[in-house]
């Protein structure tokens, strides 16, 4: 993509904030871009990630990938707006995961790219029935790697927790913390 401009609605971006209202607002007034095709261009979503978010200096670096389609190939085209897409998204997992940013995914697809882009950048990925577990996991996530406070709370929702996929994903994501020495 040479610039935000040239495809429209399908560059939509929010960079990291910590005011709720502007998320809130983000996520109401993002636009609808009908795609054109069955693919995604995760690949450049990835992309645009590493080279573009400005993270702060010793900051956890995470990203919740919520999708239903795989990136495009090598060598993809589409009309006179992509023409050979060079962009490899295994390729930019592994400058993701040099940088240091996970990207959790989360999936109620079978599709296999998004358990091997969290574990090519340390991530979880969480496969669920449907998609209303989504706050759950974002929760979780972000006690999980916060504070001992958070931490704690994080211990306290998994014990709690009788739904079998939302103890399967905490199950997970202890076992990636305990594995990253998080």
């Amino acid at each position: 993509m040479e610039n935000a401009q040239k495809f429209g609605n399908a560059y939509q971006c929010l960079m990291p904030t910590d005011d709720e209202n502007k998320i809130i607002r983000f996520v109401k007034e993002s636009k609808d871009t009908y795609g054109g095709d069955g693919d995604e261009f995760y690949e450049l979503v990835i992309k645009k990630i590493i080279e573009e978010t400005p993270w702060r200096e010793g900051s956890t670096r995470s990203v919740l990938l919520i999708s239903d389609a795989d990136p495009h190939p090598l060598g993809y085209s589409y009309g006179e707006f992509v023409v050979n897409n060079k962009i490899d998204w295994r390729e930019e997992a592994k400058k993701a995961a040099s940088k240091n940013i996970r990207f959790d995914t989360v999936s109620i697809t079978d599709t296999p790219w998004y358990a091997k882009l969290s574990e090519i950048t340390g991530g979880v990925h969480i496969p669920f029935s449907s998609d209303y577990k989504t706050a759950r996991l974002v929760e979780a996530a972000t006690w999980s790697r916060s504070s001992v406070a958070s931490r704690a709370r994080f211990d306290a929702a998994e014990v709690m927790c009788l739904d079998p996929e939302l103890k399967a994903m905490y199950a997970s994501i202890r076992k990636r913390r305990d594995e990253m020495g998080d």
